[in-house]
């Protein structure tokens, strides 16, 4: 459950400037992997890799994008939006419209790289 609480934390406060080519993201991903990995014993360290890490993160990261989509973007404008602009207690992807379009950007590109990933387990 670690990377779905990561995919929404980031969802949750990162500005769209700091998703820009990814940038934050991986470096958040990183890090937490980083501390995961240190905090086992170093039997263990290679039970969990940073790729099964970040595939894990990208399927999380579409999963919380399906539960926006259906229980906080269901009938909102650009005026639910400004409304809920300047109140923290709203996800940014809910009150900043700029970040919402960059979660749908990263849920797209995350969403194109498991079907190509399903198409090749195929062949």
């Amino acid at each position: 459950l670690g990377m779905s609480d990561l995919a929404m934390h980031i969802a949750q406060i990162a500005l769209p400037e700091d998703l820009e080519n990814n940038n934050l993201e991986t470096k958040l991903v990183s890090y937490y992997c980083k501390c995961l990995k240190d905090s086992l014993p170093d039997d263990m360290q290679s039970v969990y890799s940073q790729d099964d890490a970040l595939r894990h993160y990208r399927l999380a990261t579409v999963d919380y994008f399906r539960f926006i989509l259906g229980r906080q973007w269901k009938g909102a404008t650009l005026e639910t939006f400004e409304k809920r602009s300047k109140d923290t207690n709203f996800a940014m992807v809910n009150r900043d419209v700029e970040a919402a379009l960059k979660f749908v950007e990263r849920t797209d590109l995350y969403l194109r790289e498991i079907e190509q990933e399903m198409k090749e387990q195929r062949l």
